[in-house]
């Protein structure tokens, strides 16, 4: 598992959520990331700095921010309120970046986000999801020519969290 922390320190710019900064191995990690990055200048950014990723958190930590500045940018999503409100604050911002992150499109026939349709689109999405299942349940050589249209529903969601398979609605 360390590896792949690894790797991914060195190859994408690391999100961390909801951890505190303070484990050891994963301070260790990032230790050894930072000192292979200070060898190799290819990885700095315009500041001589080698940034991993970025630290999301509650609230303000300044002490944390200066350690590691340079390395990790910290990011709080409130500076104001209780822990509790903080917190909503936070899976505020995580669902906008989800959002964000996400095609647009990919909920339309989710049958999780079907409440956020209108009562026309729910109608259409219910069609949609049905025409995914019928594309799916085709033999042979039917299949692979509507293999096209069967992709495309599934970017749109016909297949979520219907275990792999098309959502019947």
């Amino acid at each position: 598992m360390s590896s792949v922390v690894q790797a991914l320190m060195l190859t994408r710019h690391l999100l961390v959520v909801g951890a505190s900064m303070t484990d050891d191995n994963f301070l260790r990690l990032a230790h050894e990331v930072a000192g292979f990055q200070d060898r190799d200048a290819r990885t700095h950014d315009g500041d001589g700095d080698a940034l991993i990723g970025t630290v999301v958190t509650l609230s303000p930590k300044p002490a944390q921010e200066r350690l590691w500045r340079g390395r990790f940018r910290y990011l709080a999503t409130s500076d104001v309120g209780t822990g509790a409100e903080r917190a909503r604050e936070l899976a505020i911002f995580l669902d906008l970046l989800a959002m964000l992150a996400a095609s647009r499109d990919r909920y339309l026939l989710n049958p999780r986000y079907e409440q956020m349709l209108s009562a026309d689109e729910r109608h259409v999405a219910k069609a949609g999801r049905a025409l995914a299942d019928a594309v799916s349940r085709l033999p042979g050589e039917g299949a692979a020519a509507w293999a096209g249209l069967r992709a495309q529903l599934r970017r749109l969601g016909a297949d979520a969290g219907a275990g792999g398979r098309s959502t019947r609605g």
